[in-house]
């Protein structure tokens, strides 16, 4: 991770700063962080006063670790590339040419194979249909 951020040549001294934290809350040894867990977790709540302090607390625990989250993402982010250069305007697409006029027979044909094509669609599922019938009769 360190080498990560050696690599990066702007890293502000705040986010070395939590970086450094974070690292030392890394440190931590873990009968401690299990002491700090059962007290949490264990403590009774004697008022809705310290209810709120807990909550407070615990708000302020993950606003930290949150901000020393982003602090990281940050500073392992690759630095940002050059803006690209402005896109050339694209120039308007040619006009359409116009469709040509179908004749009355032209019209007769196509009508006559869209009604070929439904006849043969129909054909297909009468077929499956059957065949689903006579496999449920077997």
């Amino acid at each position: 991770m360190f080498k990560k951020l050696l690599q990066v040549t702007t890293v502000s001294s705040a986010v070395f700063t939590m970086l450094c934290f974070s690292g030392n809350a890394m440190r931590k040894s873990s009968v401690q962080l299990d002491d700090e867990a059962a007290r949490n977790t264990r403590a009774p709540v004697h008022s809705f006063a310290h209810m709120m302090e807990r909550q407070r607390l615990q708000k302020e625990q993950n606003d930290r670790i949150r901000r020393q989250q982003q602090a990281i993402q940050i500073a392992l982010a690759p630095a940002p590339a050059p803006a690209p250069a402005p896109a050339p305007v694209p120039k308007p697409a040619p006009a359409p040419a116009p469709t040509p006029k179908l004749t009355p027979q032209q019209i007769a044909q196509k009508r006559a194979a869209k009604r070929q094509r439904a006849l043969q669609r129909k054909k297909v599922r009468a077929e499956k249909r059957a065949a689903r019938k006579k496999a449920k009769g077997k």
